[in-house]
């Protein structure tokens, strides 16, 4: 296979001064949402019920959620072979205190939308996001941080938009992978990495 990639989010510190200076207008509020950047491991994920009680997503859910400064992504799975994947756009709303996820690639139809998460930490490596799922019940992530990106120059680090994919035929010749086809890659200083694909002629909600 091969990747024909266009870069999309360098990972310096220009960059991210820049981007945060467009969406903050509040010191004070912006240095307490940027927090979020960075890499997450899941600890719960649970239903608020409407007794206030909580009811786990699923059995054993583990996953991740990465924040780059105009990008995220995240990915969990379940000991049920439950899962839930989506990647898209940031935003960082001060104001409100929270992070809106433009869904772009999902594992699921029903996950191309619009979600806002309310942001607490609990210290600087334990973060809460609360919000609605698709379904509007309201749900609490709770997350230990894996990774605080640091600045640095480097030209592979980031985040790059799919432009092209190929695979390579035994004779030699080479065809798409799929038509239609819309995703991004992304790299981070900490050596983690999320790939999200989605082809407009494959069933709807297939992520490869």
């Amino acid at each position: 296979n091969s990747l024909k990639l266009n870069k999309v989010e360098i990972m310096k510190l220009a960059s991210w001064a820049i981007g945060l200076l467009l969406v903050f207008t509040g010191v004070a509020q912006a240095s307490a949402v940027k927090d979020v950047l960075g890499v997450w491991s899941l600890d719960e994920f649970y239903y608020v019920g409407e007794d206030g009680g909580r009811i786990d997503w699923c059995t054993g859910a583990h996953g991740l959620i990465s924040y780059f400064p105009r990008h995220m992504a995240v990915g969990i799975n379940c000991g049920d072979k439950k899962t839930l994947f989506y990647s898209g756009a940031l935003e960082l709303d001060a104001k409100k205190n929270e992070v809106i996820h433009r869904v772009k690639n999902f594992s699921d139809p029903s996950l191309a939308t619009v979600f806002r998460r309310k942001v607490s930490f609990q210290g600087p490596n334990h973060l809460t996001l609360k919000g609605k799922m698709a379904d509007g019940r309201e749900v609490v992530l709770t997350w230990t941080r894996l990774e605080k990106f640091s600045y640095n120059d480097s030209k592979f680090f980031g985040v790059y938009e799919l432009v092209g994919s190929e695979n390579a035929m035994a004779n030699g010749s080479s065809v798409p992978f799929c038509a239609g086809f819309y995703g991004t890659i992304a790299f981070t200083p900490g050596g983690h990495t999320y790939v999200s694909i989605n082809c407009g002629a494959k069933v709807p909600g297939t992520v490869e």
